[in-house]
């Protein structure tokens, strides 16, 4: 290593210095070596990728996101931007084929992971772009080989997946012994001190890790046009960037390409886990990015529908077809009716059903609302107003403007690497259907499927969070209310769909509506999107036998007005002004005047409820699990306490001669075929436990089996002794059988004498002689 890199890794290490120091000194040795980078990417860059992110403890992206200095965050931006010399120094190597670096298969989504444990799944692998010509076979399978970029990218797209249980052990080696779900890598890791947006002391608005993805966004998937190709037979950067962001958040475990056709068996199915915070909001930056433009300043300018082009500018997915194949829409849906965004937009339908019908209850659904929020009203969320106080004139004066809008928040074009100022004001966000119509014709399952099942999601946490449950509630339904054209428009399009869907649209009984020559396109896409979503690789029969129903403004028992007036009469306790606010927003679009007077006359009594009484959850078996190491796990009473210490010590001693108590290094590589089975045995998880031989069943069946042990030899003994009697005869008489046999077949020079048996005669026997 030259000396400049060494001195370059130990700035990269050091306590001392802030990290606004390290960045600005990493840029000037990219800019002053960048004819001669290996001992750079060789030592430097590995551990300064750790150090952004943060595999074992918070990284610099946290550090900076709970601090106050304005510096650091310019500083990382310059540095980790797409025009900055990290990015131009990772390109020169990729294309002079300087180096690769093995990428741990801890950290991969459960999709990824199963198809890299088959031949099928490698040749899928194989297409897409971050991975193409990136498998190298290894010692068990194949191993992932990337280079500069791809490597950074794909730890970047796993930066939000972390939570506070994932640890650097366990995403750097693989799931052992099968792939369960993503949340085994998640075990110990140090949880984000700084969400992805503003702390209550920061200057910075939002995440260096929000800005930087906006850029990269802006950078490698401009909206002009189409993203620049890359070199002939390589992938263009906005290929590699949205593949691998569609790979890392929007892909899951029961994906139904997971599904062998000539295996019957079906798999069992896998936990459900719900996306951490982060990831949603880094999920809203891409949503923004894709459905809205803003120009110049946003105090003046609303945003512009970013799909109003005549061709696609988002690249086609690679992942794998959710459900039957979806033809292009009609012209007039621009380049949303086009494959590449109803790719996309199905891959994200998939993800928010999923997490609607499946939200843990402990876990709050405000950000889940506010990325659903960010897709159905990309032209701005209004606040939701105070709610009409009795004898006040009016309607009531709108509450202030909320910083945690969507538009108000991160919605911009542009991104600037320095922190915006305050002074920006924020536009009254006001829908105009000529501007929208398209996107709302193109993503008519966001509203019409899947907001009743966000209005069940809300009516299931109610009873136990009322207020917060109608506070969530008033926020979506705000958005209809200050939008009248959006509902006249859905409201006729659900009429013109269920007349269709009573009559048969593929009959030839020509529709009258203003959306006729759309709607055979808007069913087949409800279709295609429900099939896509409920498919899993544990059903054997995925397709839809009907086609989904709009029942959005429909006055039965699953419109939306019985279900917001079911969760009005549910929220015993909550808050009065929260109350006014659900009936006001929802007053006027939707039919709740019809259902008012009978629904009213079903709702609890207020004395008869108990809100001063908490909610008890049903638990489960668990939830009573030991979480942590199963050695230091604590003594139960089937275990001898005495006896468990020695062996847990015991085993502790023989993990560490063994080399088994740590956790294998990124890239890592075995010398000798003794070392290649320790590695392998140190990521799969392998270890000594002794601490079974502690417990009291464990030491009786030892006793009892050497008693039967003990008792089967004694058996033996006594049977052989029996025996050895009679052998001892036998053999006496054979010898003296032998040997009388032996004496008899001789000759001998003397002669026995019958009369004196004991004894021999001394007189020769002569043989005759002829003599000639």
């Amino acid at each position: 290593m030259s000396r400049s890199a060494q001195d370059l890794l130990d700035v990269i290490n050091s306590t001392n210095r802030s990290i606004a120091d390290k960045c600005q000194t990493i840029d000037r040795y990219l800019s002053g070596n960048s004819d001669n980078l290996r001992g750079f990417f060789e030592n430097c860059f590995p551990v300064l990728v750790k150090c952004i992110f943060g595999y074992d403890r918070a990284g610099w992206l946290s550090d900076i996101s709970k601090t106050n200095q304005a510096n650091d965050f310019r500083a990382i931006v310059q540095l980790l931007g797409p025009s900055g010399n990290l990015f131009a120094a990772m390109n020169l190597a990729d294309n002079e084929g300087l180096i690769q670096y093995v990428f741990p298969e801890g950290p991969l989504p459960v999709l990824t992971q199963i198809f890299l444990r088959s031949e099928t799944g490698q040749k899928e692998l194989d297409r897409w772009p971050q991975y193409h010509g990136c498998l190298v076979p290894a010692y068990a399978g194949k191993r992932i080989h990337l280079k500069t970029l791809q490597y950074f990218l794909l730890w970047t797209a796993f930066y939000v997946q972390r939570t506070a249980h994932t640890s650097s052990s366990d995403i750097m080696g693989p799931r052992a012994p099968q792939i369960t779900r993503l949340g085994h890598f998640k075990q110990s890791f140090p949880q984000l001190p700084g969400k992805l947006g503003k702390g209550p002391h920061q200057s910075v608005r939002c995440h260096p890790y929000q800005t930087l993805l906006q850029m990269y966004l802006s950078r490698f998937l401009p909206r002009a046009a189409a993203a620049p190709p890359g070199k002939p037979g390589q992938p263009s950067h906005g290929e590699l960037l949205f593949s691998v962001l569609l790979e890392f958040w929007l892909t899951d475990g029961e994906d139904p390409a997971l599904k062998d056709p000539k295996d019957s068996r079906l798999a069992p199915p896998l936990p459900y886990e719900a996306p951490t915070p982060d990831l949603l909001a880094a999920l809203q930056e891409v949503v923004r990015y894709t459905v809205a433009v803003h120009d110049g300043d946003r105090s003046q300018q609303p945003p512009r529908w970013a799909q109003a082009t005549a061709c696609s500018w988002l690249p086609q997915s690679p992942l794998p077809q959710l459900g039957p194949p979806l033809q292009p829409g009609p012209p007039h849906l621009m380049a949303a009716g086009q494959l590449p965004f109803q790719s996309f937009a199905k891959r994200l339908y998939r993800f928010m059903r999923r997490a609607i019908t499946k939200w843990p209850e402990q876990q709050a659904v405000g950000p889940l609302l506010t990325l659903y929020l960010a897709y159905i009203a990309p032209w701005g969320v209004p606040s939701v107003p105070e709610a009409t106080k009795t004898g006040a004139q009016g309607a009531g004066r709108p509450a202030a403007p909320q910083r945690q809008g969507l538009v108000h928040r991160v919605l911009r074009d542009k991104p600037s690497s320095s922190p915006p100022s305050d002074k920006e004001a924020s536009y009254a966000p006001q829908f105009q259907l000529g501007q929208w119509e398209g996107h709302i014709l193109a993503s008519l399952p966001f509203y019409m499927l899947l907001l009743p099942l966000l209005l069940e999601l809300i009516k299931s946490r109610v009873s136990s969070q009322a207020t917060k449950a109608l506070q969530d509630l008033a926020k979506v339904l705000v958005v209809f209310k200050t939008a009248p054209e959006l509902c006249n428009l859905l409201q006729a399009v659900e009429e013109e769909y269920r007349r269709g869907r009573e009559g048969g649209l593929h009959q030839r009984t020509r529709l009258d509506g203003p959306y006729a020559d759309v709607l055979p396109w808007i069913q087949s896409q409800a279709v295609v999107f429900e099939t896509g979503a409920k498919a899993s690789c544990r059903d054997a029969h995925t397709a839809l036998t009907e086609h989904p129903a709009f029942v959005l403004f429909s006055k039965g028992e699953q419109g939306g007005a019985a279900q917001v007036r079911s969760i009005l009469n549910r929220a015993v306790g909550a808050d009065a002004d929260a109350v006014k606010q659900v009936e006001e927003c929802a007053s006027g679009w939707l039919p709740m005047e019809q259902l008012g007077r009978g629904a009213q006359q079903h709702a609890p009594q207020a004395p008869q409820a108990l809100p001063s009484y908490q909610t008890v959850k049903k638990g489960s078996l668990g939830q009573l699990h030991f979480k942590g190491d199963p050695i230091d796990r604590p003594p139960t009473s089937r275990e001898w306490p005495w006896l468990m210490h020695h062996m847990v010590a015991l085993s502790k001693w023989a993990n560490a001669r063994l080399g088994l108590d740590k956790p294998p290094d990124d890239g890592e590589i075995a010398e000798t075929q003794i070392k290649e089975i320790q590695l392998w045995m140190r990521r799969n998880g392998y270890r000594v436990n002794l601490r079974w031989l502690a417990e009291v069943q464990t030491l009786i069946w030892i006793c009892l089996t050497g008693l039967v042990l003990w008792l089967f030899c004694l058996f033996c003994s006594w049977v052989s002794g029996l025996t050895s009697d009679t052998d001892m005869e036998h053999h006496s008489i054979g010898l003296l059988e032998v040997q009388r046999h032996y004496a008899s077949s001789q000759p001998s020079t003397r002669h026995f004498d019958p009369q004196r048996p004991s004894t021999y005669s001394s007189q020769p026997v002569h043989d005759a002689h002829v003599d000639l």
